[in-house]
């Protein structure tokens, strides 16, 4: 974001009746005791040649975002997780998890506020699975192995909040900022390497248009350069024995990665409000495509905004 802020500048400066006219800035308009309902969903559908069409993960989340204070210096926010399910290869379910943060005054997020709470919630609720498991029908030796990687992900305060990140990078990303509205702009970016710990260059193209009842509408797009992409793999080779570092280069030689990512939000201008988002990250890898959505549905928009 920071990259098309400074985009964003040049024009901005040129005179305030055109800012005005052709620039919107998305800012938090939340009061105290505000709560939105919102449904959040995240599943992730596979395609290929072989097997056609199919859906790996689908989860939902009812949460209630719940405005606990507002100043000048910012707010302070809960969002109510409700009947949530956490961890696809053995899930956690939860009637009902609390997330509290921070935000500055525009609505850009700041940091967490009961991350140690949350961990120790998490740690007790797997700590009750080990215990209904041996109540059960005893631990075998793969129920072992995987409570073992929960307590290593989710017994630290960082893997507790890499929980939360997606969900709140997608919720906050925008607020805060001067964006010109119907007019396009493509500019140099990076982004991740889903399956890696790396990222490479990319090429980012963004719109916002103005559209009626009050709405705005971004469309948000980054796309990974495919040469940095094998570049990238071909430096894995260097960690791989010789009989992977032949196989992976044959097959690299033939094969075609592409990654990319899509976000499409709908905004309430004079409130602020996020109204709905989906967000799709897209990879596809030779006869496999593979995209990972989460949406943001608001449930309970004001009657005013709805007219």
């Amino acid at each position: 974001m920071l990259i098309l802020f400074l985009l964003l500048v040049p024009f901005i400066s040129e005179g305030q009746n055109e800012v005005q006219q052709n620039s919107v800035q998305l800012n938090a308009s939340w009061n105290k005791g505000d709560t939105l309902k919102y449904l959040i969903q995240n599943f992730t559908i596979q395609e290929s040649d072989s097997s056609g069409i199919d859906t790996l993960y689908n989860y939902e989340h009812f949460m209630d975002m719940v405005v606990l204070d507002s100043s000048r210096y910012g707010y302070i926010v809960e969002w109510q997780y409700r009947s949530s399910v956490f961890s696809s290869d053995y899930p956690i379910v939860f009637p009902i998890l609390i997330l509290q943060y921070q935000t500055d005054s525009l609505g850009g997020f700041s940091q967490f506020l009961n991350l140690k709470e949350l961990r120790d919630v998490f740690v007790k609720q797997i700590e009750a699975g080990i215990m209904e498991l041996e109540k059960r029908q005893g631990m075998s030796n793969e129920d072992e192995d995987r409570i073992i990687d929960l307590m290593m992900r989710y017994g630290s305060l960082e893997g507790i909040a890499s929980l939360f990140y997606t969900d709140l990078d997608i919720y906050h990303n925008y607020y805060g900022l001067y964006y010109l509205t119907d007019k396009t702009l493509i500019y140099d970016d990076e982004m991740k390497v889903h399956f890696m710990d790396s990222r490479v260059p990319a090429i980012s193209e963004f719109y916002l248009s103005r559209q009626k009842d009050d709405r705005l509408h971004i469309t948000h797009e980054t796309r990974a350069d495919q040469k940095a992409l094998h570049r990238l793999f071909a430096k894995s080779q260097n960690e791989l024995g010789p009989v992977g570092r032949y196989r992976l280069k044959n097959r690299m030689q033939k094969m075609q990665y592409l990654t990319w990512d899509r976000k499409d939000y709908v905004f309430h201008e004079q409130s602020g409000l996020l109204l709905n988002v989906y967000y799709t990250q897209f990879i596809s890898y030779e006869q496999i495509e593979s995209k990972d959505i989460t949406s943001f549905q608001l449930l309970n928009p004001p009657k005013a905004i709805m007219k």
